[in-house]
């Protein structure tokens, strides 16, 4: 007579007791820890300038935006 085997079945069992040893986790624990963050003089002398410049920027090319659409406006007789 023939006997069924199930190969996969060793594995289970020792899955099984592995999994009987494993601590289980019954309390998760926050840590938060507050940091003062500090900034090196340089980096906030370059931030303060890369600003400034940028500023600077914004307005020199909305000027530029607002010349050149006016002088449109002149060449076209539109005014």
């Amino acid at each position: 007579m023939r006997t069924m085997r199930n190969p996969s079945a060793p594995m289970l069992d020792t899955l099984s007791e592995m999994y009987r040893f494993i601590p289980w986790i019954s309390a998760v624990t926050a840590i938060s820890v507050v940091v003062a963050r500090m900034m090196p003089s340089s980096v906030r002398k370059l931030r303060s300038l890369f600003l400034c410049n940028e500023l600077k920027a914004m307005r020199v090319a909305s000027q530029k935006e607002a010349l050149g659409r006016n002088l449109r406006l002149w060449l076209t007789g539109a005014h």
